[in-house]
């Protein structure tokens, strides 16, 4: 998906989630090259860091760390594939 489709696949998956200042539309810049089935793990993983450190609110710095964990799968997986 482009960078608009990204922005709204994050605002859906993330619609019913106690947000604190997360930046969608810097999110949707690094995420370019990902599915949206993607995406919606990262969504998935910012949450669940954020309830393994007992917060409230998922943050950027959730969504930071989930990213580089799924950037770091995806490339691993293609590294795998390729070699």
């Amino acid at each position: 998906p482009n960078e608009e489709a990204r922005l709204m696949i994050l605002k859906i998956h993330t619609r019913k989630m106690n947000l604190k200042d997360v930046n969608f539309k810097n999110l949707a810049k690094k995420t370019d090259g990902l599915s949206g089935a993607h995406i919606k793990a990262l969504v998935t993983e910012a949450g669940i860091k954020c309830l393994r450190e007992r917060k409230t609110q998922i943050t950027n710095s959730h969504f930071g760390r989930a990213l580089s964990e799924i950037l770091d799968k995806e490339h691993n997986v293609k590294e795998y594939i390729y070699s």
